[in-house]
């Protein structure tokens, strides 16, 4: 009877036991799923976190991107800015330039009409103009004689056209008196050297800027075998007129240069 009991127990504790381990099997499994579950998620928070990782990189390239674009036309506005007041300054000082040249050359006609008056006054009204001067008249580089008559010509004794692709801005004859060269200076920055008695082109002087245009040229003296040219660059440029050479280039001025002469003591 006791060992019945016994057994009856023991099989009450198997059916628990084996209960338990059923409960344990079941929970087991559900953990499994949770984890699996759990793993998924994991794993789609990480693909997630990429990417958005992956976003950002692309915003903050995008970003530098914008600042890159942005200081370039920064720069680009500040460079055409100061290119604009550079050339503000260039059309102030030509309109200056211009405005002296043309107080200049009123000067200069009021100064020829009172000469003309002189003369008409000295010489009883007399001046040859046109066909009535004197023969070879035209060919020479001065006009008149010692009598105070003053022979003017009527037209003139050549006329180059495109002797310049741009405006000539100055001419100056031979100073020396040695020859009847005329030099002028245009705006395409060369200097021509013309024969008067003959009409012809003996020499083109040009600057040596390399691969840059010659700047304009602003004002001119010529004696002898030297050539002085000012330019738009702040430059005086010094010339051979027999080897059409550059021989100086002079440097040092702040403003553009609206005058140049050749000393008058040594011409060399």
């Amino acid at each position: 009877s006791r060992v019945r009991d016994e057994v009856s127990d023991l099989a009450v504790r198997l059916r628990a036991a084996e209960s338990d381990r059923d409960r344990a099997r079941a929970e087991r499994t559900s953990l499994s799923s949770a984890l699996a579950r759990a793993e998924a998620d994991a794993a789609g928070s990480l693909e997630q976190c990429l990417g958005f990782k992956e976003q950002v990189v692309i915003e903050q390239d995008a970003a530098a991107d914008l600042r890159r674009q942005n200081g370039e036309l920064v720069d680009r506005l500040v460079t055409e800015k100061t290119g604009m007041v550079e050339q503000m300054n260039e059309m102030n000082d030509q309109v200056d330039k211009l405005r002296r040249e043309l107080d200049i050359v009123r000067g200069m006609w009021k100064q020829t009409e009172e000469e003309l008056k002189k003369l008409q006054g000295a010489g009883g009204g007399a001046v040859a103009v046109g066909d009535d001067a004197a023969p070879g008249s035209l060919g020479a580089r001065k006009f008149g004689d010692c009598s105070g008559r003053s022979t003017l010509p009527s037209a003139p004794q050549y006329v180059i056209p495109g002797a310049h692709s741009s405006q000539i801005a100055a001419a100056r004859y031979d100073t020396s008196g040695a020859s009847d060269l005329l030099a002028p200076a245009a705006a395409d920055g060369l200097v021509k050297i013309w024969d008067t008695s003959r009409g012809t082109c003996r020499a083109t002087l040009r600057p040596d800027t390399g691969s840059r245009s010659p700047p304009p040229l602003t004002a001119l003296d010529f004696s002898g075998d030297v050539v002085a040219a000012a330019a738009s660059d702040k430059t005086c440029r010094i010339y051979s007129a027999r080897t059409g050479r550059q021989l100086h280039r002079l440097v040092g001025h702040a403003r553009h240069l609206t005058a140049v002469r050749l000393s008058s003591t040594r011409r060399t």
